[in-house]
């Protein structure tokens, strides 16, 4: 339905994408679980960290580099076996404990036209 869902991912046998699946803790302590069918391309893993207003990163994320208006593409980095947040076409990557610092601008997936300027 185009809203964002938060859970854990699991692959269902005979499922067309991945389900993301929540156990939600109701009075009685029992946990139900529920599940909502998600488009795997948009499945995306929540970093640790938090932008400068408080707001959870997301791998696909986009960053605001320094105070200019230049996104920077939250990724898993091979080379550094972590997370960066890079723009390619300006050479710009901020790593991790600079991430506090910046704001996020948009995601790949509500903004693809952010990954033209990335």
């Amino acid at each position: 339905n185009g809203e964002w869902v938060y859970g854990n991912r699991v692959y269902m046998q005979g499922n067309d994408g991945y389900t993301v699946g929540m156990q939600m803790l109701s009075g009685d302590g029992y946990r139900p679980w529920a599940s909502i069918q998600v488009d795997p391309k948009t499945v995306g893993q929540f970093t640790g960290t938090y932008d400068n207003k408080g707001r959870e990163i997301y791998e696909g994320d986009f960053l605001a580099a320094c105070f200019k208006a230049i996104p920077c593409c939250v990724e898993w980095d091979e080379d550094i076996l972590g997370f960066g947040a890079s723009n390619k076409k300006k050479h710009i990557f901020i790593d991790v404990p600079y991430w506090k610092h910046r704001n996020i601008v948009g995601n790949i997936h509500d903004n693809p036209e952010l990954l033209e300027v990335a």
